[in-house]
């Protein structure tokens, strides 16, 4: 960054005069704050005029510090436009995004993304390193107020209660000291009949305060565990979200009806307009990752070229980003083990191969489909899914994403919600080669006809191979662990 009055002659006065982002970063993670935004619409070519040696273009990448949202106006590597109006075109799209209403911030940036690309025509991709871990709104549901307020009369509840106990334990003490005194003052004029009852009076003495010692422990029991089960009962409320209502599974099958048919028609249609308008609608909806697949490929079709991110390899500041391989080919096939997840032995061994490729689908020859991402649409057992987002188009340590999508067996259509996060990237070794894959950790819920079943997942995701390189699934029944296995890549053979 640089200031207003710099001076520069030669590359070298860079650094000695500018600040460097990254020590900006580091300021920000010292600070620990519970979130930091920080927005760089500065990507612009060389402003030094006529000075030599400045070969990169825009800024480079780096990955967003821990409870940080870090967003560029364009992609790494390349330049923005500075815009026709007041604003550039990214900060135009910016404000205006900012004031939708209940809109959080992975969707202001999201529809901000698509605005912005399609009115430069491809040429400025804006784009985000994430590391948040709660959800934040510009303009905030009303419910989160709710919550406020009942954090607020708790902790009023809780101050009131230590008040009371406090006046208690003041008045106990005024009273014992009172009665020692009187007793005191007893003793002393009656001294003959206190050396007679000494005994029995130190006993009854000691046996009080016992007695007294026993119900403040009590009382202090008490209130510790009411005030666990207020922190329990608020940290329930909290990731329940931010809405008192929790959807049925007939609600959550209707939406997710609703969404589909929307989604169907704009890609049957190949209409980029209504592709774009589900986009608008559904940001981060079950088929916001294939359809910005499709509107890629559209947009495509019609000649624009899209700027891709420079991922540099001595960049010591992030890990990268990717995207996706969807380049499938006919007759290729994927060997896996299975393994104990503990052990590493192996137990078994399967094959996959490619027996047909649509604009939509990649079929396999055990009955397996699977969308162009990866994502699998019917499972060789026959239960099939609708809207499942597993695997994303986009790369980059810090991403999450939640989607809610309907799993079909044996006639039967279950709602299953499920978040994952891009944890890591990380090399991995497995009987295929070493690969330098991104870590997905997951978890899913769906609601069985006999309980509740949790699906806890870490996959291992090479963008440049298709397959996936490793997968681990733990799945509980009503809390208890009923399942446990993993799976490695073993060959990836051509046609």
């Amino acid at each position: 960054m640089l200031p207003v009055d710099i001076d520069i002659n030669t590359v070298a006065d860079v650094p000695k005069q500018g600040v460097e982002v990254n020590a900006l970063l580091e300021g920000l993670t010292r600070a620990e704050n519970p979130m930091n935004i920080i927005i760089l619409d500065a990507c612009r070519d060389n402003p030094f005029g006529n000075v030599k040696g400045v070969d990169q273009k825009g800024l480079s990448q780096m990955d967003a510090p821990n409870n940080s949202l870090l967003a560029y106006a364009t992609a790494p590597g390349n330049v923005a436009s500075d815009g026709e109006g007041e604003n550039g075109l990214y900060t135009e799209n910016f404000l205006r995004e900012m004031k939708v209403k209940e809109a959080k911030i992975e969707e202001v940036f999201k529809r901000v993304r698509l605005n912005v690309r399609l009115k430069s025509k491809g040429a400025q991709v804006p784009w985000e390193s994430t590391s948040l871990e709660e959800d934040f709104w510009f303009q905030p549901p009303g419910s989160l107020a709710v919550i406020a307020q009942e954090e607020v009369e708790r902790r009023r509840k809780e101050e009131q209660a230590a008040r009371e106990k406090r006046f208690a334990e003041e008045d106990a003490e005024r009273r014992r000291r009172q009665e020692q005194a009187l007793r005191e003052a007893r003793l002393a004029a009656e001294e003959a009949e206190r050396k007679r009852r000494e005994e029995q009076v130190l006993r009854e003495a000691r046996l009080a305060e016992e007695e007294a010692a026993r119900r403040r422990k009590q009382e202090l029991a008490e209130a510790e565990k009411r005030r666990a089960q207020e922190d329990e009962e608020r940290r329930r409320r909290q990731s329940a979200g931010p809405g008192p209502v929790r959807l049925s599974d007939a609600e959550k099958l209707r939406l997710l009806d609703e969404e589909a048919a929307i989604w169907d028609k704009a890609k049957s249609s190949k209409d980029v307009k209504l592709i774009e308008a589900y986009l608008q609608r559904y940001p981060s909806g079950s088929f916001s990752e294939i359809a910005q697949l499709e509107l890629d490929r559209a947009l495509a079709r019609q000649g624009e070229k899209k700027v891709e991110i420079i991922n540099d390899a001595t960049n010591p500041f992030t890990k990268g980003s990717a995207n996706a391989d969807t380049n499938y080919r006919m007759g290729e096939s994927y060997t896996f083990r299975v393994v104990d997840r503990t052990s590493r032995v192996e137990q078994s061994q399967f094959t996959r191969k490619i027996t047909a490729i649509t604009e939509d689908e990649v079929r396999f020859d055990d009955g397996t489909i699977f969308d162009l991402l990866g994502n699998v649409i019917q499972f060789a057992d026959g239960r099939h899914t609708k809207g499942v987002r597993t695997i994303p188009l986009e790369y980059s340590v810090g991403k999450r994403w939640s989607d809610r999508f309907v799993l079909t067996f044996n006639g039967t259509r279950s709602p299953v919600e499920s978040e994952r996060v891009i944890v890591t990237r990380e090399r991995i070794t497995v009987p295929a080669g070493t690969f330098n894959a991104f870590r997905i950790q997951g978890r899913s819920f769906n609601q069985s006809p006999k309980g509740l079943i949790e699906r806890r997942t870490s996959t291992w995701r090479d963008p440049g191979v298709r397959p996936n390189i490793a997968n681990e699934e733990v799945r509980f029944f009503q809390g208890r662990e009923i399942f446990g296995q993993r799976v490695e890549l073993v060959a990836v053979k051509m046609p």
